[in-house]
């Protein structure tokens, strides 16, 4: 749902239930205290701007579920460092864009296409598991490594 969130400034810990299919527009906008987000296997997409403005997310891991990540879902979320994405991505917009903190995109699947904004990630690194497909030494001008080789 739309805005469901937003703008909760206490809420720091949200845990989903089975059979949410995505998380809408806006749904957490600026929930600073956010801190921690379980999502469900059930989720398909994460929509425009769901977690824009979420200060304290430090982490998050996406579901194999998730085939779509669209615009600016963590935009404005200065503590993010390190995002994990399932294997079933298929889409991935802009919705790394002003996560400039981020240091670590791991990735349990193939490459998906490099959103044209990843280059705002200035110091990401990408790892990726062994065997996955469609890797090369960089993904949108970051460096791949393999998850194995993650400090």
């Amino acid at each position: 749902s739309r805005q469901v969130f937003k703008g909760c400034s206490q809420l720091g810990y949200v845990a989903l239930p089975e059979g949410v299919t995505e998380i809408g527009n806006d749904a957490f906008n600026a929930c600073h205290s956010l801190v921690t987000v379980k999502l469900p296997s059930t989720v398909t997409a994460l929509k425009w701007a769901c977690f824009i403005s979420c200060r304290g997310l430090a982490y998050i891991e996406i579901p194999d579920s998730v085939a779509t990540i669209e615009h600016y879902v963590f935009s404005y979320c200065p503590n993010l460092k390190r995002v994990t994405i399932g294997k079933g991505i298929e889409t991935l917009w802009g919705g790394l864009d002003l996560s400039l903190g981020l240091k670590e995109l791991i990735f349990r699947g193939d490459a998906p296409k490099a959103p044209a904004n990843i280059d705002k990630c200035k110091e990401a690194t990408i790892y990726r598991q062994p065997g996955a497909k469609g890797w090369g030494s960089t993904w949108g001008g970051r460096p791949v490594r393999l998850l194995n080789e993650k400090p």
